[in-house]
């Protein structure tokens, strides 16, 4: 009885040991899963006009000299133009066509900052309004973003502006932007003549 004993206990121990040798086994086993990685670039971006800058209909007459010029300005927020003389005159004669340029932003990564560049001086100079001879400059643009409270735009360079660090909702971003309107010096004095002053200047928005 005890050799019996004895066998089966030998043999109960191999088979446990063949147990665990198979488990052993088991756990050795291994998989391999493939993951990609990826990463996408926005480079979208897109801008839409809505209005045009228009300062109206006025009657303007110059001064003698640069620094005593009569202006307009229109605030990009409210939309309304405020004349003011000086040695010059300006009368603004008809508003309803007033409007500070506008444009919508579109498209853009939302919530990334983003970089204005207003451009002035598509000629290399100011933006100049040229009607036989007399001459409209345009200066100093503030901006408004989704209604915000008016921005100056800072000086680069040659009227050449930065708006700084603007950011699109998911929605994108509507952008305002209000500017000084002024006769130039070669009027020296005299009324400005009448007939449509026009002229363009660029907006460029980058990440």
């Amino acid at each position: 009885m005890k050799k019996l004993n004895f066998k089966m206990n030998k043999i109960a121990a191999l088979v446990a040991s063949g147990v665990l040798a198979s488990a052993a086994m088991t756990s050795a086993k291994a998989e391999t899963l493939i993951i990609d990685a990826q990463v996408e670039i926005n480079e979208n971006i897109t801008l839409t006009e809505v209005n045009p800058l228009n300062f109206g209909m006025i009657i303007a007459t110059a001064a003698p000299t640069v620094g005593d010029q009569p202006t307009i300005i229109i605030n990009p927020q409210s939309g309304i133009a405020t004349p003011t003389d000086r040695d010059g005159t300006i009368l603004i004669v008809d508003a309803a066509d007033i409007t500070p340029a506008e444009f919508n932003i579109s498209d853009a990564a939302p919530n990334v900052p983003l970089t204005m560049i207003i451009s002035f001086r598509p000629t290399g100079t100011a933006l100049e309004l040229n009607n036989a001879g007399d001459v409209f400059a345009i200066t100093a643009p503030t901006f408004s973003v989704n209604n915000g409270g008016p921005v100056d735009a800072v000086a680069l360079g040659n009227e050449v502006y930065t708006g700084g660090a603007l950011s699109a909702n998911p929605g994108g971003a509507n952008v305002k932007i209000g500017a000084t309107l002024a006769p130039t010096a070669a009027m020296d004095g005299r009324r400005m003549g009448g007939g449509i002053y026009a002229g363009t200047f660029s907006v460029e928005i980058n990440y």
